[in-house]
């Protein structure tokens, strides 16, 4: 199995990989294109007409995901919040060998920085305005152990 990137603060769902792949898929068919017009190789035309086909396939499965994921959103808000944040796995995605994502290292946004997260003049965190959501609760794969500062600052390992 490939090793996936970690992404520090969220799990990403595959429908983010999906569009990717379009992405990627769209820049390989405009670059064949140009060699096409410069080389006139009819080869090239047969290799454009399968990146169409597979850009056409994977355009439909993301948006597809996309929908699901939308869908998700809407009725379940909570489940949702909780796969986000990687305590769960997402329910349209292959749970074998789901580890709950480590948030270990995690700086909650509220807590961690206050320089970071100035105050208006009102006094109000300008987090609170933005809408961030405190992340000082425990890890959701060491969720026995506990950081001393229970706002979260420093970020590190807990319990070693």
């Amino acid at each position: 199995m490939a090793e996936i990137r970690r992404i520090v603060g969220v799990q990403i769902h595959h429908s983010s990989q999906l569009r990717d792949a379009a992405n990627y898929l769209v820049n390989a068919r405009t670059r064949l294109t140009g060699a096409k017009l410069r080389s006139g190789d009819p080869e090239l035309e047969a290799i454009d007409g399968l990146i169409t086909e597979a850009l056409g396939r994977t355009a439909k499965l993301r948006d597809a995901a996309a929908q699901r994921l939308r869908s998700l959103w809407e009725e379940d808000p909570d489940l949702f919040v909780r796969c986000r944040d990687g305590a769960e796995p997402w329910p349209d995605e292959t749970t074998g060998g789901f580890e709950p994502r480590c948030t270990c290292y995690d700086a909650c946004r509220m807590h961690f920085d206050f320089d970071a997260n100035p105050r208006d003049e009102g006094g109000v965190m300008l987090a609170e305005l933005e809408g961030w959501q405190c992340q000082c609760g425990p890890c959701p794969r060491h969720p026995d152990d506990i950081r001393e500062d229970d706002r979260g600052s420093p970020p590190g390992p807990r319990g070693d």
